[in-house]
């Protein structure tokens, strides 16, 4: 029941929300830097990053969960090296935008 209220109460507060600190999240066709405090997915072109940057991130989320096989719900042949190197990309993309941005991004993996 509490995190039925917790849901809402985000919800319904994401607009007075200052989104002041963020996390770097990757989810399938979402951009990647969520607000930490309501949980609301931030668009990418708000955020003071290089065209470079960018490209890098997206190219991160295009690769979110390619060591699954969805047709058959399980890990690919050398799928835990895989998502280890994924996160690997994904350690230097948080290193670059915290740099970059100069906020602080929270520390996360891949979701599903």
């Amino acid at each position: 029941m509490m995190n039925q209220i917790m849901f809402f109460t985000n919800l319904f507060n994401k607009e007075k929300c200052k989104h002041n600190t963020y996390k770097l999240e990757a989810d399938f066709s979402a951009d990647p830097i969520w607000c930490n405090d309501c949980g609301e997915n931030l668009d990418l072109e708000e955020f003071p990053l290089s065209e470079n940057l960018k490209g890098e991130l997206e190219e991160w989320i295009d690769d979110c969960g390619n060591w699954i096989d969805f047709d058959t719900d399980s890990l690919r042949g050398n799928g835990i090296e895989m998502e280890t190197e994924y996160n690997k990309k994904r350690s230097t993309a948080l290193w670059t935008s915290k740099k970059t941005i100069r906020y602080r991004l929270s520390d996360c993996f891949c979701s599903f």
